[in-house]
């Protein structure tokens, strides 16, 4: 009778067990057949960038027009590297620099494609890139206190310089790569220096964290002039320099410099800085965030823009501005010999912080126009969105539209915030918003191509900001959560048929 009794309570206690276990796995399962799904999706839309949703005003000052975007996946590129992204357009190649560099070409309403990747070294992320004038030559900055020069067309290493005045920013590292370098310091900041090209021959300019500029050209070469399509023609046809050196460095800014760039007759450079940086609080960089920087205490420093020649660095003008600038563009057609009043315009830049967009003149930093560009800046009632504007870019018609794309957080008490890219397109001398188009996705980066045809986006999927609590021993690793699309973005004219709307959310 008792061993009855005991077989019975084995029994009992295995049906139980059993009874827990299944009870246990049987969500597991679900959940992990729910984020298999997950991954699911997030490569086909991958391969399927999403339509945008557009908003158009019922007052738009276009009230013919819309936006057309359309979406592509670069074909042969790998995106688990993308945190550590930024990316300039020279016509119609792609220089990404995300961890390596990549060239893509990207052509108008076709797939883009992975041409090349430079066999960059292991040991060192590359930060940013910046392809010269003339198409022969990329150049690039990364993690150690050193500039790189690169052969586009084969990706050849042609020199690496040391940098002799590393910023602050730039912290003591023990790794034996860094020990190779000089002053063995390392950079986790991956906007500690801003890299950009001249639109013509072999010129580049470095903007640094100490409001420092430093210019960089080939060696026994001419710089770059308005002549021949902006390069110089007996250098058109020959190879690649292959020795390069810093012409100029000069104390121009108080403050960080956050954006520069090349007029397009090279003569002349317009920089932008932020506030004064005094050291570094994270030294080493979470994925997709920068390191976390010390402001001074009492910062006397403004921003300003300034626009100083090449390359003696002589100051022709200087503006404060009143906020921390967040974007800027400078309008490329209002600098072309265009009679102005037909076609063109006064020529100009345009520099945004978090509210608005001000619309300055290239010859002397006066202010020609600003306007408001946030659609919606409240949190406390249903449904309204904050955002942040992230790039700007000119348009093609005469340096219209002003396009901008912005970081939104739609809040709604009822249902789960939205996280989406803002494609909004403006009319620059009534300041008023002719159409916007909303793709979902946390916005990591934005990149334009000149005159605003092509878009360059980085997202996170809202799926991959959440850390996966389970895997199992059969499992390959998770896709990426970021995806990488080009975009073809146009105004075009739209029927009667489609009268301006709200976006349903």
């Amino acid at each position: 009778m008792t061993q009855s009794r005991f077989r019975f309570a084995v029994a009992a206690w295995l049906t139980v067990s059993v009874a827990i276990f299944m009870f246990r796995l049987i969500p597991a399962v679900a959940k992990y057949r729910l984020q298999g799904l997950e991954l699911i999706n997030q490569e086909f839309e991958r391969k399927h960038p999403p339509a945008s949703v557009i908003d158009l005003p019922p007052d738009s000052p276009w009230p013919t027009s819309t936006i057309g975007m359309k979406g592509y996946a670069v074909k042969g590129f790998d995106e688990t590297n993308l945190p550590v992204f930024s990316g300039v357009f020279h016509q119609e190649i792609l220089a990404l620099a995300h961890g390596k560099v990549s060239v893509i070409e990207a052509r108008q309403k076709t797939q883009p494609e992975l041409k090349k990747t430079f066999p960059t070294s292991s040991d060192e992320r590359i930060f940013q890139a910046a392809v010269s004038g003339d198409g022969k030559v990329i150049a690039t900055v990364g993690e150690f206190t050193v500039i790189r020069f690169w052969d586009a067309s084969t990706g050849e290493l042609l020199e690496t310089i040391e940098d002799d005045a590393p910023t602050i920013a730039a912290q003591p590292d023990t790794n034996e790569h860094s020990r190779k370098h000089s002053n063995k310091l390392r950079y986790s900041d991956t906007g500690s220096r801003r890299l950009v090209a001249a639109p013509g021959g072999c010129l580049f300019a470095i903007g640094k964290m100490d409001g420092s500029v430093e210019l960089w050209a080939a060696r026994d070469q001419p710089l770059p002039d308005r002549d021949n399509d902006l390069t110089t023609s007996r250098l058109r046809f020959q190879p690649a320099p292959r020795k390069f050196h810093r012409i100029a460095r000069n104390q121009l800014h108080q403050g960080e410099v956050v954006f520069l760039e090349f007029t397009l007759d090279c003569q002349s450079l317009v920089s932008v800085s932020s506030w004064t940086v005094t050291g570094v609080e994270s030294v080493i960089a979470v994925p997709g965030q920068p390191a976390r920087l010390k402001r001074s205490t009492g910062d006397t420093a403004r921003p300003a823009v300034m626009r100083t020649k090449v390359p003696s660095s002589e100051i022709e003008w200087s503006v404060p501005l009143a906020e921390i600038p967040t974007a800027f563009s400078m309008d490329a057609m209002s600098q072309n010999v265009v009679p102005v009043g037909k076609f063109g315009s006064l020529p100009r830049f345009a520099v945004a912080d978090s509210n608005q967009v001000s619309l300055m003149s290239l010859e002397d930093g006066s202010l020609l126009k600003a306007f408001a560009v946030k659609i919606e800046n409240s949190v406390s009632n249903p449904g309204i969105s904050t955002s942040s504007l992230a790039a700007l870019s000119f348009g093609s018609l005469g340096g219209e539209p002003l396009w901008t794309v912005e970081r939104r957080n739609l809040h709604n008490p009822s249902s789960k915030d939205q996280l989406m890219v803002s494609v909004s397109a403006w009319d620059t001398p009534r300041g008023r918003r002719i159409a916007s188009a909303e793709i979902p996705g946390h916005l990591l980066s934005a990149t334009w191509s000149g005159y605003g045809m092509k878009l360059a986006l980085v997202r996170l999927h809202e799926q991959g900001q959440q850390t996966r609590t389970m895997t199992m021993p059969w499992e390959s690793p998770p896709a990426s959560p970021f995806t990488f699309h080009i975009w073809d973005v146009r105004i075009q004219q739209r029927s009667t048929s489609f009268p301006p709307k709200a976006i349903s959310h």
